[in-house]
């Protein structure tokens, strides 16, 4: 898997498509706080691979497309970690 800022011009490896990333932290919102092209097997995977980067185990609303347009997912209260994990929350184990 890869995060772009733009289109990336190596092509996807077998299995793998270019995906249109973009993650809400907050809703309603005009605008997505990351954004950013994910080379991913699936769409979740992608938004999960963006989340990651980010340090962010808690979004409000995250979407993610292929460039074709032949796919289009749309997520809400999307958690990584198990539930009850927001982001800034530790762990105090």
């Amino acid at each position: 898997m890869g995060v772009f800022n733009r289109v990336p011009d190596r092509s996807c490896c077998e299995g793998q498509e270019v995906f249109d990333v973009a993650l809400w932290r907050w809703w309603p919102s005009l605008f997505p706080e990351y954004t950013a092209f994910v080379i991913a097997p699936d769409a979740f995977a992608a938004v999960e691979c963006l989340m990651r980067v980010h340090r962010v185990r808690w979004v409000a609303r995250a979407a993610a497309a292929t460039l074709d347009g032949s796919l289009s997912y749309r997520a809400v209260e999307v958690r990584l970690g198990g539930a009850g994990q927001h982001e800034g929350v530790q762990d105090k184990r």
